[in-house]
C-alpha cells in the first residue's frame, strides 16, 4: 500500500491516520517522523551535554516553531556567508575561512535549542460505518430492547426512500445514533426522529427523510431500520454492478465455481431466500469484516447457525441440509450475491 502513487483520484482516507486500512500508511509515517524528531533532539542534547529535560508538546498543539524546520537556501546559505572570511593575496587564489564555532552556536540557538519532544498521541479516524460492528449492536440490545418493523411499514419506508443517496444519508445518521445509544442507552419508545434532532442536535437535512420512518420508527426499531436500509443499499449497488462490501475483507470474497453456484441455487429454492439474504448480509457487515483466518474454511451454513445460537436467536431450519458444505465462510460475499440475485428473480416473476 505504501508504494501506491498518490493522484487526484486517491481517496482522502489515505491521509487520515487509522490503525487499519488505507490510513495505516499515514499513521506509520506520522510515527516515523515523530520518532526521528525526538531521536534527533535527544542526540543533540547529548552532544551539547545539556542535561535539562525538554518540554513535551502534543501533536495537536505543535507549530513550525516547535520543529527542526529550515530552508537550505533561505536559512542556511545566508548564515554560512555571514560566518566566512575572504582573504586575497597577490598572485594567489582567494581563500575562504569559516568561523565554525560561531556558525555552530548560531545553528544550535536558531534551530535546536528549546525544541520540545513530540508526544505521539494521534487522533485516529474511524469511519461512521465502522462503528457498527457486532459488539456495538450487542451493547445496544442490552441497553434498548429491539423490535422488528412490520412488513407494511418497511415497504412504505422503502417507497419513500427511492433514491440511493437518501438511503445512504439516513444510514450515516443511524450509524452515529447507534454509536451513542450503545454507550448511553435511551428510551425504547422515543422516536428516532426526536432522538436525532433533539438528542443529537442533527440538522433536519440529516434526518430520516421518510415520513413513515419519522412516524413509526422508535429507538426499539433502530436495528431493524438499519438492516432494512443496509439491505436496500446493498441490493441497489449490486444491481448496478458496484461493490456494496468495499469495507469488508477480501478474505470473504473468494469466488464460487459454476458448479458451486448451481448447487447453491438449488439449495436456495428450498429455503426462505429473502430471510437468508437478510441474515447473511447482517453477518457480513457485523461479524465478517475482519474475520480470523482460522474461520475462513468453516462451512458457511454451520457458521451462520452457530452464530445464531451464540446470539440466542433461532437457527435457520434446513440451512445446513440445503446449503452445500463446500460453500465456506470465505465465499460469504459471493454467496450473498447469488442469493440476492435469486431473490430479485423471484420477485420479478411475482410482479409479472
Amino acid at each position: 500500500m505504501c508504494c501506491i502513487d498518490v493522484t487526484n483520484s486517491t481517496p482522502i482516507s489515505m491521509f487520515l491516520p487509522a490503525n487499519s486500512g488505507q490510513g495505516s500508511c499515514a499513521l506509520a509515517l506520522n510515527n516515523f517522523l515523530v520518532t526521528l524528531h525526538n531521536d534527533f533532539i535527544g542526540r543533540c542534547k547529548s552532544l551539547l551535554k545539556d542535561e535539562s529535560r525538554p518540554a513535551e508538546i502534543p501533536l495537536a498543539n505543535i507549530t513550525k516553531a516547535h520543529l527542526v524546520a529550515y530552508d537550505p537556501e533561505k536559512d542556511f546559505l545566508p548564515m554560512i556567508l555571514a560566518h566566512c572570511d575572504y582573504s586575497l593575496k597577490v598572485g594567489e587564489e582567494t581563500t575562504v575561512e569559516f568561523n565554525w564555532k560561531c556558525l555552530e552556536r548560531q545553528l544550535v540557538d536558531r534551530f535546536i535549542r528549546g525544541r520540545p519532544r513530540l508526544m505521539s498521541l494521534v487522533e485516529l479516524f474511524v469511519f461512521s460505518k465502522d462503528i457498527c460492528d457486532g459488539e456495538v449492536f450487542k451493547a445496544l440490545k442490552q441497553k434498548i430492547r429491539q423490535e422488528e418493523l412490520t412488513r407494511p411499514v418497511q415497504d412504505q419506508i422503502l417507497n419513500e426512500l427511492n433514491q440511493l443517496t437518501d438511503v445512504c444519508d439516513v444510514l450515516k445518521s443511524l450509524h452515529i445514533a447507534i454509536g451513542f445509544l450503545s454507550s448511553a442507552g435511551g428510551d425504547p419508545s422515543m422516536s428516532i426522529h426526536e432522538y436525532l434532532h433533539s438528542g443529537l442536535k442533527m440538522t433536519l437535512g440529516n434526518g430520516l427523510k421518510s415520513g413513515r420512518a419519522e412516524q413509526f420508527c422508535q429507538l426499539q426499531h433502530i436495528v431493524s431500520l438499519w438492516l432494512l436500509l443496509s439491505l436496500e443499499r446493498a441490493r441497489v449497488l449490486t444491481k448496478h454492478k458496484q461493490d456494496p462490501f468495499d469495507d469488508v475483507s477480501d478474505k470473504v470474497k473468494t469466488s464460487l465455481h459454476q458448479k458451486q453456484k448451481f448447487h447453491l441455487n438449488s439449495g436456495l429454492q428450498k429455503l426462505n431466500v429473502d430471510y437468508f439474504v437478510r441474515v447473511l448480509l447482517k453477518f457480513i457487515l457485523l461479524y465478517l469484516k475482519h474475520v480470523p483466518d482460522d474461520h475462513l474454511h468453516f462451512p458457511l451454513s454451520q457458521y451462520i447457525n452457530a452464530k445464531l445460537e451464540e446470539k440466542e436467536c433461532d437457527v435457520i431450519d434446513g440451512l445446513e441440509e440445503y446449503i452445500p458444505e463446500d460453500i465456506k465462510v470465505e465465499h460469504a460475499v459471493e454467496a450473498w450475491k447469488v442469493a440476492c440475485q435469486k431473490s430479485e428473480d423471484y420477485h420479478s416473476r411475482m410482479r409479472e
